[in-house]
């Protein structure tokens, strides 16, 4: 049991993030061979088809520019998408990023892309941990006090029910700037 663990020497925490269902198909089994224990911090508002944030469809996009040139784009915007990441402005985060996901329905199978609640449910709580990662995948620092919090209360709300759920947050996209 996890809890029966202690750490001796150096140690490294394995965590995956987001719910992209590559975590499914691929990580869990190799985690589940090597008797790895892990966490998958998981973005529920997107569970069981419910749609997708900016960043897959962004990057589905731009592998796939064909499906979306001609499509009434303005000329830049593929340098404005691209500058989602770095900008401190929330006008333009919050702007660009609904620009994104209204192109959601060009890109093939995008609910199938994530995992669902009951991939979820069927983890264990033992070698396996879900942490929250926000119910929606945004830059925090570019949304309000207020967005953050029902955010989050959302995404633990959901997450709790399941039980391989820690009280433990991922900022989504990991950075110092992001929260």
């Amino acid at each position: 049991r996890s809890s029966d663990l202690e750490l001796r020497g150096p140690c490294a925490a394995l965590t995956f993030d987001d719910g992209d269902v590559s975590m499914q198909e691929h990580v869990l089994p190799l985690l589940r061979k090597h008797r790895l224990p892990a966490t998958f911090f998981i973005n529920s508002a997107y569970l069981d088809g419910c749609g997708s944030y900016w960043f897959p469809i962004l990057n589905w996009l731009l592998l796939n520019p064909d499906a979306w040139r001609g499509n009434g784009l303005p000329r830049e915007f593929e340098s404005h998408a691209l500058k989602l990441r770095q900008t401190s402005d929330p006008m333009f985060y919050g702007e660009w990023r609904t620009r994104i996901e209204q192109l959601a329905p060009l890109v093939p199978n995008l609910s199938a892309r994530l995992v669902s609640s009951d991939w979820l449910d069927s983890l264990d709580g033992d070698q396996f941990a879900i942490g929250a990662h926000g119910h929606e995948h945004e830059r925090f620092s570019m949304m309000p006090k207020e967005w953050q919090l029902n955010d989050l209360t959302n995404n633990v709300k959901f997450l709790s029910k399941f039980r391989a759920y820690r009280p433990i947050f991922a900022v989504p996209f990991g950075r110092g700037q992001d929260w």
